[in-house]
């Protein structure tokens, strides 16, 4: 007996028809991204993709009203479907930075095509790129320091001196002493400043700008024959975020 198979027949831009196995089957999320802490360029959409066929063959504005993903913090921005089983969120605007968010498709969630049900949500959850040093001045290890030295922290994100001030921490060590707390006061770089530290003022991505360098300035004048270690706590918020 030659068994007959049935599979799914598509007729390009009019409607895609399943196969009988296509609509029995359960449906589920194969993957989405991005997931975890996000570089600053994958955090640029959100993207989803289900087992089976979501939406018919249409147009693709009429597509994209079906929108079964949904966002915390909520995020202005439009659903485009790449094909009738890969959705991707498209933000308005650029995500702000050093945010967490939460994403997720509702149990419910019913097939255009096939009227299968996601019968459990799938929720994952992701952070868009956090503040991180890039470089200093003077540098880690460096001698011979001013003592009445202006500390420079250079990051890859712009930052805010008053958000950023109880996360930078300056100590002293002298013979083996334990360490001191010295207070410091934070602020933005003049554009003298910059080509000071650095010899130069860039404009392109990640050169040191006012925006992403701080002036870390000791309460008081630093001592001779000491040690110093600049610390950043893990809860440094930049100036998104």
């Amino acid at each position: 007996m030659t068994g007959i198979r049935l599979i799914p027949f598509c007729i390009p831009l009019l409607f895609c028809v399943p196969s009988a196995r296509a609509q029995n089957q359960p449906l589920w999320v194969m993957s989405a991204s991005p997931n975890g802490r996000a570089s600053k360029d994958s955090a640029r959409t959100l993207a989803v993709v289900f087992n089976q066929p979501m939406v018919p063959l249409t147009d693709a504005e009429k597509a994209g009203e079906f929108c079964p993903v949904k966002i915390e913090p909520p995020v202005p921005g439009r659903c485009r479907w790449q094909g009738t089983n890969a959705l991707t969120f498209e933000p308005a605007a650029p995500l702000p930075m050093a945010t967490a968010f939460k994403a997720m498709v509702p149990a419910g969630t019913k097939s255009l095509v096939s009227g299968a049900v996601l019968e459990q949500g799938f929720a994952w959850s992701f952070e868009t790129l956090r503040p991180s040093l890039v470089d200093s001045r003077p540098r880690s290890g460096e001698a011979w320091i001013s003592l009445d030295a202006r500390l420079f922290l250079h990051f890859n994100l712009p930052m805010d001196p008053l958000k950023a001030r109880k996360s930078v921490r300056l100590t002293e060590s002298s013979d083996g002493t334990e360490r001191e707390d010295i207070p410091v006061g934070l602020r933005r770089p003049t554009i003298e400043e910059i080509r000071g530290a650095w010899g130069y003022v860039g404009e392109w991505e990640g050169a040191p700008s006012t925006s992403t360098v701080l002036v870390v300035k000791p309460s008081r004048p630093l001592r001779k024959d000491a040690a110093y270690r600049l610390s950043l706590e893990e809860v440094l918020r930049a100036a998104e975020g």
